[in-house]
């Protein structure tokens, strides 16, 4: 039986611990992490399973003691690029010291901890971005030493069956990731910022600016009267032409307009 799962830089999650049991369910909006979570352990577990059949019983080597996972390998993770199983898109962290630059891969770790045949056990595996199309794991190391010491594989987590039954409201053969923007318009009931049936001005960008206001700790500093500065932010080559030709229209109308005359 498994009775924990932490979870490190995957996807939404920086760093959380989720209490297992028999049985658990996941309650929250969408959006909130819950098929996340099950989608980690479902890595954990490709992960163990390729590196059982690769490494175990073998001298683990110093240098690279892991295994490459293909992005097709991940039927439970249907998404175009591994990377997208980072948190905030970042598999590298990229400094400067003394002038220098240093880079850092960034890891994401799962660790799951059970008990089986009334014995307790923990296995923590790490995936480390090599590129669009693959990842690659290894047991958790326990140091930041050049050749750290890492974590042991117990047989037990090898005897862990698993099946990772995807939502049924609708199946996809890719995980489309929804930037902030996107979700909101969503939760507005809309299909798009663009439909035909929004206001833009005051059912998305409106809300959508509060919001990044708000998580600022900023009053809303662009209210609707001074949504036509955003125009400015815009490179000319991205304004449609059917656009530029309205507005110039609407630019030339008032140029040649002439006040009312006032009545003697």
């Amino acid at each position: 039986m498994l009775t924990k799962l932490t979870i490190r830089r995957f996807k939404r999650f920086e760093d959380v611990e989720v209490e297992l049991g028999s049985p658990v369910v996941f309650i929250g909006p969408n959006n909130s992490g819950k098929t996340s979570a099950m989608q980690a352990l479902a890595l954990w577990h490709t992960g163990l399973t390729q590196w059982n059949a690769k490494r175990a019983g073998k001298r683990t080597p110093e240098k690279r003691p892991g295994v490459t996972i293909n992005r097709r390998d991940l039927v439970s993770i249907p998404i175009p690029s591994v990377k997208l199983a980072w948190r905030d898109l970042r598999v590298r962290d990229v400094r400067y010291v003394g002038g220098k630059q240093q880079t850092r891969n960034i890891r994401i770790d799962i660790i799951v901890e059970g008990v089986t045949r009334g014995r307790a056990w923990t296995c923590g595996l790490e995936f480390d971005y090599a590129n669009d199309e693959s990842v690659y794991c290894r047991p958790l190391r326990l140091t930041e030493d050049r050749v750290p010491d890492r974590m042991p594989v117990p047989d037990e987590a090898g005897s862990v069956r698993m099946a990772f039954l995807p939502p049924m409201s609708g199946l996809a053969a890719a995980e489309t990731r929804l930037d902030e923007g996107a979700v909101n318009v969503r939760r507005l009931g809309k299909p798009s910022p663009w439909g035909a049936d929004l206001k833009v001005s005051t059912e998305f960008l409106k809300p959508l600016l509060t919001a990044y206001f708000s998580k600022l700790g900023l009053p809303n500093l662009m209210p609707k009267g001074n949504f036509y500065r955003l125009v400015g932010h815009m490179p000319p080559a991205d304004v449609d032409p059917e656009v530029s030709e309205k507005l110039d229209a609407i630019a030339c109308a008032a140029e040649s307009a002439t006040p009312p005359q006032e009545q003697p």
